[in-house]
């Protein structure tokens, strides 16, 4: 008798069907592609196989006949699981759960008879019906495992993915494969989701205006909203914007459950917050995903974006760290195997904050579900049905000015000068801390312009007459080189010379009192710190009333009084 056609069988037969071909993720961080996840790397799984049905097949033709129960399936459990699921009882209720040839019969003939139901419904989705049929069969599978790699009698074939999972990576769905010629042919069908972390940077260009450098970059198809990128710079005691983006799997709906968990660590110098807003993206008619606004808030009015309730998550946190984890992502009904899922949040740079390289990192993770198959439900008694992805980082850095008063002629340093230093950009007047050597410094500091005002002079120097403006600035990868500021990744403390590529700084003053003495720019960047000089001069003392100079006159003009005197009288002695 024919049965299973090979036409109408194939979609659902051809086990773990192809998808576009892409890299599997390596040990290094890859950035999202749009909202897509990463195909596994089917040469890097291990892979066996169970014997479901036995069956003839005749050269040149496209079907299997004369199909009967094969030798790795426990016939009538297997039976009474597709009679009962809530799925599959419509299409097998009336099969009898007996061990015969009628039975094997009968289910393949509910295959064969229903190609719309149990086929792939896309081109790298599988239909309900398919994947619980396939979750069964693998439920009541029994007897050894037939090796991929064997030449295999005609029938119809569980594929189990026995590999051992290393992150970040996913098991395949165990799906039937339809065998002909003997071969056991298998290609990828798992996938994986991937993180993106950013953070914004308000950087100051030359008119002391925001720029617009990483506004809206696309990695890929993926944008981010203006200014967030992986690299920025702040002041101590200012509020740093950080965003996680985390795609879905591809075969999101393949799985009943799906454990998902944001991991954030940040460094000593960043203080979290603990403000969290967690959101769900879908793209648009064009294919386009909602971007931050201003310092990362999402439009709520945007069809395409979903506040999440704080009730469908999970947050534990500290004042440097913080896990959202969704027990089960899909209680959130937005979400999508396209959906992008973000969180906000802030944390303050504090005054433990590293000056310079190799900056204040903050670095997030993603551990989800890798398991499609029946037992991989993700939950917390199943820890080997999780994944995670490799961290993505990003640094804020902050700096520090140190001067040096010194006497304008003999260049020697002098001491008690005083000093306040105020931002431009925030109004905040920083503390200014003074060395016995004549120094003074001020750190955390941002990129931009300061004002350096003198309140007090050394004694017997003037005051300065004017304010000095200090205006510093970062070569921040992000905004010299914004093109490649996305694909960039940090894994090292050297690749923060990447990430802040230089620092300089320019003083402007009328007075030709100050003069900068960091000349490497790359040792600047590596200390965080601008080094410059601040010239006095000497007070001069004009003669005025009362002065030395004025009595000098007065004790000489008497000296002359006395001494005429002294004449006058001898004079007259001698008459």
């Amino acid at each position: 008798m024919k049965m299973l056609k090979r036409v109408s069988a194939v979609a659902m037969c051809a086990v773990l069907a192809s998808s576009v071909a892409v890299t599997a993720l390596a040990t290094e961080v890859t950035k999202p592609t749009s909202a897509a996840s990463t195909p596994v790397d089917v040469d890097e799984h291990t892979f066996v196989a169970y014997q479901i049905f036995t069956a003839d097949y005749e050269a040149g033709t496209d079907y299997l006949t004369n199909v009967k129960w094969g030798s790795n399936i426990k016939v009538v459990d297997f039976i009474n699981a597709l009679k009962t699921s809530d799925v599959l009882k419509t299409y097998f209720t009336g099969i009898v759960a007996e061990n015969t040839d009628e039975s094997a019969d009968a289910v393949a003939k509910v295959l064969n008879d229903n190609p719309e139901v149990f086929s792939s419904d896309t081109a790298d989705k599988y239909s309900a019906e398919t994947r619980a049929f396939a979750k069964l069969a693998d439920q009541f599978r029994t007897g050894d495992a037939i090796a991929t790699t064997a030449t295999v009698p005609a029938g119809y074939y569980l594929i189990v993915d026995t590999t051992t999972i290393t992150d970040p990576d996913a098991f395949n769905l165990s799906l039937l494969n339809m065998v002909t010629d003997g071969a056991l042919n298998i290609t990828s069908k798992a996938d994986y989701p991937m993180l993106e972390k950013k953070v914004y940077e308000n950087s100051y260009d030359d008119s002391n205006d925001i720029s617009t450098a990483g506004d809206r970059i696309k990695n890929e198809g993926l944008t981010y909203g203006a200014g967030f990128n992986d690299t920025a710079d702040y002041e101590i005691g200012e509020t740093v914007y950080f965003e996680l983006l985390g795609t879905v799997a591809s075969n999101y709906d393949e799985y009943k459950t799906y454990f998902y968990e944001f991991n954030d660590t940040m460094g000593t110098g960043l203080t979290n917050q603990k403000n969290y807003n967690v959101y769900v993206l879908n793209a648009n008619s064009a294919g386009e995903y909602p971007v931050q606004n201003d310092k990362g808030t999402y439009d709520t009015a945007d069809a395409n974006v979903t506040l999440v309730d704080s009730s469908k998550y999970i947050v534990t946190d500290d004042a440097s760290s913080f896990s959202i984890k969704f027990e089960n992502l899909k209680d959130v009904a937005e979400v999508k195997s396209t959906s992008i899922v973000a969180v906000e949040y802030t944390a303050v740079l504090n005054d433990d904050a590293v000056l310079g390289r190799p900056g204040n990192k903050n670095t997030g993770s993603l551990k989800f579900s890798n398991n499609p198959n029946y037992k991989g439900d993700g939950s917390d008694d199943q820890e080997e049905d999780k994944s995670k992805t490799p961290d993505d980082t990003v640094i804020v850095f902050t700096y520090k000015v140190t001067g040096t008063k010194k006497d304008s002629v003999t260049k020697n340093p002098l001491t008690g000068a005083e000093f306040t230093l105020t931002s431009a950009k925030t109004g905040k007047s920083f503390t200014i801390t003074y060395g016995d050597d004549g120094t003074f410094s001020a750190k955390g500091l941002d990129a931009g312009k300061y004002t350096l005002t003198e309140t007090k002079a050394p004694d017997g120097y003037r005051l300065l007459s004017q304010s000095i403006e200090v205006e510093l600035k970062s070569g921040l990868l992000c905004v010299v080189d914004p093109d490649n500021c996305q694909t960039w990744d940090v894994a090292t403390d050297a690749e923060a010379k990447e990430a802040l590529k230089s620092l300089t700084a320019t003083l402007n003053c009328a007075e030709t009192v100050a003069a900068i003495t960091s000349t490497d720019t790359d040792e600047c960047a590596d200390a965080g710190e601008i080094t410059f000089d601040v010239f006095n001069t000497k007070t001069f003392i004009l003669p005025f009333t009362g002065s030395t100079g004025t009595m000098m006159i007065y004790v000489a003009g008497l000296a002359l009084v006395v001494l005429a005197a002294v004449m006058i009288i001898k004079k007259r002695a001698k008459n």
